[in-house]
């Protein structure tokens, strides 16, 4: 009796999203995000799995952080940054998208190699 209970109300739960995250960084400035039902951190030394009611949390992230939802699950991409995370409530201030400054390294050296050509 009691394990159809259990059963009945972490059914209940699915789909219910009411962790909410807030995005902050120098490019995009705040974003927010509604009804997200996991946040996924993949960090060069852990990886975490964030759901409802998870206990108070901080911490540095040097990797990728993914929220999913019920129909989706959104990527942030490779990061460097700082993350809390309480009363289901997931912050994150981004020190930096590592992808784009690899993109704007290859991007420069590019046009270096292009202007040596042309010499």
């Amino acid at each position: 009796m009691q394990d159809t209970q259990n059963n009945e109300y972490l059914d209940s739960l699915i789909g219910t999203g009411i962790i909410q995250a807030r995005v902050t960084d120098f490019e995009h400035g705040l974003r927010i995000f509604d009804e997200i039902v996991a946040i996924r951190v993949k960090s060069k030394d852990y990886s975490l799995l964030i759901m409802e009611d998870y206990f108070p949390i901080m911490g540095a992230v040097t990797g990728t952080v993914e929220f999913l939802t019920n129909e989706d699950s959104i990527s942030l991409g490779q990061l460097k940054g700082y993350y809390v995370h309480r009363n289901n409530e997931f912050r994150l201030m981004v020190d930096e998208f590592v992808e784009e400054k690899k993109k704007a390294a290859e991007e420069a050296e590019e046009k270096a190699e292009e202007t040596a050509e042309e010499k």
